[in-house]
């Protein structure tokens, strides 16, 4: 508060959350797992879904490559078509057109804290179930870059101990402010309490949970910021949670009709914190990194499509008293080394082969990898060539929630994430580490075929059209005509009125 106040910066009252593989090994690393605590599904982190539970900030995890590629499968090109792959596209824009985080202002005034100024809410493709394609894939991408869903960690339980009579609980905060990393009650100015609730879940596989409950505006929407748009199993309440036991419980996160039109505060204060130069950690170079010599100067550096060696967003390269490693072929190059952030990351499209169909081709990627070794920056040159897109785009059945219905995404889970716990000290984290895809494979970011679906209720078991699950769509605020997908079936505007207001 005092730091703050000296400098003349505004109390902003924000917060992020960070992901990495689930503490579910070694005790105290134990307690994200199943089973913690006594509860089946433990302490409500690894429910079905999650692909990795809350970190510290010192156990960050992040890409420390400048470029990922991206790609999209036969199945995601013949479901949603040329419209849909534009929409992820843009989505991806939003994050190409960030700038080195280096660059942004201290109190990172440039962006929003209130989530209507990059959320916004269409009544009339609400009304008819319209889910935007752009914006779940703008939420799930962070999710991909190291962000965890802030509102739903804001609380978290660490520990659940029951004696006879009593049940003791140990509440923490895993949402951290992104101006002191303090942690942080908040979400872009939105205030979060929690009550704990102990038997969450259908019998056998219960967890326990501190659930958030907040105050919504008139047109509230359930989540404060572009990464809490990944929705979980996990409860939300709003403002009076003993009431939700009767009015129904909150799930944060997109609902037809809303769509994204940039980041907020939190999520861009997020990414500085991973991303930013002075964060120094000790980490390895990706498997497929290799020594890339130099054979030219400046930006006469040969062999790269994309980007020259020395055109990046690397801080370091202005600086002086850098040494220039230009030959890193063989055992030259350093793969272990304590590295910063790597400041500017840019994601790079990656074409399906036009003769085969199925192939995808490779592209190699020339630039500059900075470490740190006896307290002076080493700039060497490297070169990565991917067999597989780092993240890639795919449609499928991906089988049914909790609550028995279809599954709307998917993520690959964070197993292949690397954990550099054991090279950054003698300490016992759940990191630092790398976000890293599979070993000759992608993240895989997945999207449901089996839209629409309906709900019916036991006993009265009658058609309901408007309790369906909506359609994939591309929309924003123009007057322009919604993309309804899949592409295939040529679904119009007026089709869907016509469902909606059948009798």
């Amino acid at each position: 508060m005092f730091l703050l106040l000296a400098l003349g910066l505004p109390l902003i009252t924000t917060g992020f959350s960070l992901l990495g593989p689930f503490k579910n090994g070694t005790a105290p690393n134990d307690w994200q797992g199943a089973g913690f605590g006594g509860r089946p599904l433990g302490l409500g982190y690894s429910l079905p879904g999650d692909i990795g539970g809350p970190m510290f900030p010192l156990e960050a995890y992040r890409w420390n490559v400048p470029v990922i590629t991206y790609g999209f499968d036969e199945s995601f090109i013949r479901y949603f078509g040329p419209e849909g792959m534009a929409a992820v596209s843009a989505a991806i824009q939003i994050l190409n057109d960030l700038p080195p985080v280096s660059a942004l202002s201290p109190d990172l005034h440039e962006y929003p804290t209130d989530i209507k100024q990059q959320a916004h809410l269409n009544f009339e493709l609400q009304t008819v179930g319209l889910l935007d394609l752009k914006s779940f894939a703008l939420s799930l991408i962070l999710e991909e870059m190291g962000l965890a869903k802030p509102e739903r960690f804001v609380w978290g339980l660490r520990s659940r101990t029951t004696f006879p009579t009593t049940t003791n609980y140990a509440t923490i905060n895993l949402n951290f402010d992104p101006l002191t990393l303090v942690p942080s009650r908040y979400v872009n100015g939105v205030l979060y309490h929690y009550l704990i609730i102990d038997a969450i879940g259908v019998t056998g596989q219960e967890w326990a949970s501190a659930v958030e409950f907040y105050r919504p505006d008139p047109f509230y929407y359930a989540y404060s910021s572009v990464a809490g748009g990944v929705g979980s199993d996990d409860l939300e309440f709003l403002e009076t949670p003993l009431n939700s036991f009767q009015t129904g419980f909150g799930f944060s996160n997109l609902e037809a009709g809303q769509y994204f039109s940039g980041l907020t505060r939190d999520d861009v204060g997020g990414l500085r914190y991973l991303y930013n130069p002075k964060n120094l950690v000790t980490e390895r170079l990706l498997s497929d990194v290799t020594g890339g010599r130099v054979t030219g100067t400046g930006t006469g550096t040969t062999g790269s499509p994309w980007t020259p060696f020395f055109s990046n967003t690397n801080v370091f390269l202005a600086a002086t008293n850098v040494i220039f490693n230009t030959n890193t072929s063989g055992t030259n190059l350093t793969v272990q080394g304590i590295r910063p952030g790597i400041n500017k990351i840019l994601f790079r499209k990656v074409e399906f082969d036009s003769l085969l169909g199925q192939i995808l081709i490779p592209m190699t990627n020339k630039f500059t990898d900075t470490f740190i070794t006896n307290g002076r920056p080493v700039i060497q040159a490297v070169q990565r060539a991917p067999s597989q897109p780092d993240i890639l785009f795919l449609v499928q059945d991906l089988g049914l929630t909790a609550g028995g219905t279809p599954q709307l995404t998917a993520r690959t889970t964070t197993a292949s994430w690397q954990n550099n716990d054991a090279i950054n000290g003698a300490s016992f984290l759940g990191g630092p580490g790398v976000i890293a895809p599979p070993v000759g494979g992608s993240v895989g970011i997945f999207f449901s075929d089996v839209l629409p679906f309906y709900r019916n209720f036991d006993p009265i078991n009658l058609e309901d059209r408007l309790a369906g699950s909506g359609f994939w769509g591309s929309f924003d605020g123009s007057t322009n005509e919604p993309v309804i997908y899949p592409r295939y079936l040529n679904i119009s505007l007026r089709d869907l009125k016509n469902v909606a207001l059948a009798p």
